[in-house]
């Protein structure tokens, strides 16, 4: 089952018919990004073919041997969808030869593809700027080229929010004009649907729950979903859920390892830690931390971290959708669950007495040496 976007499908379809051919899809991450390419071709327009290709999954290094991988991937797509043979690439072929997707497999495709047209969808555009964005540059540039001179060619880049802001000024030839999507939370009728549909006639919602799972999963979908499967493993047999219930699935979750969360951490400097546990270190501030309130907390916990350093380290976690801000300089969580989860194995003691603040690095994560540092209290299972 597939809950909300139906305006992102709706404006995509109508713009491929009046003759669009790049779109840009944003959002943070599991805000649903992959599960929408997912379900995309079902709201294509006809004489439309899809091709999906995930990029992160290739982690490609070279350039002939990316294209190589896109001549797969259509070669495959194109060949199932329309239930005939088309040989696989062979990578002798592109080693080195980086125009033979374009000027040999194409003319294949084009011949099979009769009036259709090709969307290629490619899923974490954004990730192959890791490192010097050399990959990431010249696949811009080649696919750039590719639509300045085939009209039957159609895009849809996904990418996180900063990276796309970013890549619209790197590359206009690419993303000029494009429609571009920004995913958000899901709105409070499609979180509604998600929790309700799937396990009506076998689970009923005591009053307030539907709004608090909302509340705890900040509406993205992946985490409204991982509540609700547990919600589901507790209740079903009761066929009742009440917020209690809600409550206990929570303390469960948050005593758990959960990759999401953990990656979160690993990937934040030092100092992003520091604020990060101070943040969490806050109670009855309903989940919203002032600059200088992160500030002072830091401070009495052993820290020397400025005003301004503490700023600009709020802002930078802001950029990478971790925290947003509230105004001038009030943050919180954008998923409750996360701070929750972080309250759960942070020493803020233990973090800001480690924590230097004489220089700040987004990327001096010293081979992820907070990682120890997050461990789970143990907990009363009940």
């Amino acid at each position: 089952m597939f809950f909300g976007r139906r305006d992102v499908f709706t404006s995509i379809q109508e713009h491929l018919i009046k003759g669009r051919r790049v779109f840009a899809i944003s959002g943070a991450r599991r805000m649903g990004r992959t599960s929408l390419l997912r379900r995309l071709p079902d709201h294509l327009p006809d004489g439309f073919l899809p091709v999906k290709v995930e990029l992160l999954d290739e982690n490609a290094q070279r350039f002939d041997w990316l294209l190589w991988r896109l001549a797969v991937a259509i070669a495959d797509q194109v060949g199932r969808r329309l239930e005939i043979e088309i040989p696989e690439p062979a990578w002798g072929d592109y080693e080195a030869h980086s125009e033979c997707l374009r000027e040999q497999l194409w003319p294949r495709i084009l011949a099979v593809l009769g009036e259709a047209y090709l969307v290629l969808m490619l899923d974490d555009f954004d990730s192959l700027g890791q490192g010097d964005g050399a990959l990431l540059e010249l696949l811009a540039t080649y696919l750039s080229d590719w639509r300045e001179r085939e009209p039957r060619l159609a895009l849809v880049l996904t990418t996180g929010v900063a990276q796309q802001e970013a890549l619209a000024r790197a590359c206009p030839r690419l993303f000029g004009g494009a429609p571009t999507y920004v995913l958000g939370p899901l709105s409070g009728e499609e979180a509604s649907r998600l929790m309700t549909w799937p396990v009506e006639g076998v689970l009923i919602y005591d009053y307030g729950v539907t709004r608090r799972l909302n509340e705890i999963s900040s509406g993205r979908p992946y985490y409204l979903q991982l509540l609700c499967f547990e919600v589901f493993n507790r209740c079903a047999q009761a066929g009742w859920v009440n917020l209690h219930d809600v409550d206990l699935v929570v303390e469960d979750l948050i005593g758990r390892e959960i990759s999401d969360f953990r990656h979160v951490w690993e990937d934040s400097s030092p100092q992003e830690q520091a604020a990060l546990a101070a943040i969490v270190s806050l109670r009855g501030a309903r989940g919203v931390a002032t600059v200088r309130e992160v500030q002072t907390a830091l401070n009495k916990a052993g820290s020397r971290a400025s005003r301004d350093q503490v700023a600009q380290t709020l802002e930078h976690v802001a950029t990478r959708e971790i925290l947003e801000r509230l105004g001038a300089t009030s943050y919180r969580f954008r998923v409750a669950l996360l701070r929750d989860w972080l309250a759960e194995r942070l020493d803020l003691q233990e973090i800001a007495h480690d924590t230097r603040w004489n220089a700040l690095d987004w990327t001096d994560r010293e081979g992820g040496r907070g990682v120890p540092r997050l461990r789970a209290r143990k907990m009363e299972r009940r």
